[in-house]
């Protein structure tokens, strides 16, 4: 094959078919370039509104996203419903022993948050602290007066 196989058929015919076609390019270049430009300026205003829109989001959504997708993608909080003690607990779990990046105000604010966006009854955390505080007393006075009374049974038996 030689180079003339690849070239164009159609050759113009004259200088002023050439003009015009050179004209349309230019039309087009310019269309281009104005629709780009539209394009940017449309982007620009879809990025400002977001920015506001985001912004205008609570503190401690703004934290949420900031600071805990760090570790994790926040779908895991998805199927969570938590008491505020329990979103307190695992918020500061985080913080301490995963090392989040929060001070104690964002974690209060985190925790405010996710209080209000998922929150739940009595959870089994605080149900665990509930039955803990009422059995512990409860199974040690018990424990102890059981222990005098069975003294007691023995000083009578003797």
């Amino acid at each position: 094959m030689s180079g003339d196989d690849y070239g164009s058929t159609t050759r113009l015919t004259s200088p002023e078919e050439r003009r015009r076609v050179e004209a349309d390019l230019e039309q087009a270049r310019e269309r281009a370039a104005a629709e780009e430009a539209t394009r940017q300026r449309v982007e620009t205003q879809r990025q400002t509104l977001e920015a506001q829109r985001l912004s205008m989001r609570p503190l401690g959504e703004r934290l949420l996203d900031s600071r805990c997708t760090a570790c994790h993608a926040l779908n895991v909080l998805d199927h969570n419903v938590k008491s505020p003690l329990a979103w307190r607990w695992t918020v500061e779990r985080m913080r301490w022993w995963h090392g989040a990046q929060l001070s104690t105000e964002e974690v209060r604010q985190v925790s405010a948050h996710l209080t209000l966006a998922r929150a739940g009854g009595l959870g089994w955390v605080d149900a665990g602290i509930v039955i803990g505080l009422l059995a512990v007393p409860g199974c040690g006075g018990l424990g102890w007066m059981g222990y005098r009374r069975k003294r007691s049974l023995r000083k009578e038996s003797i």
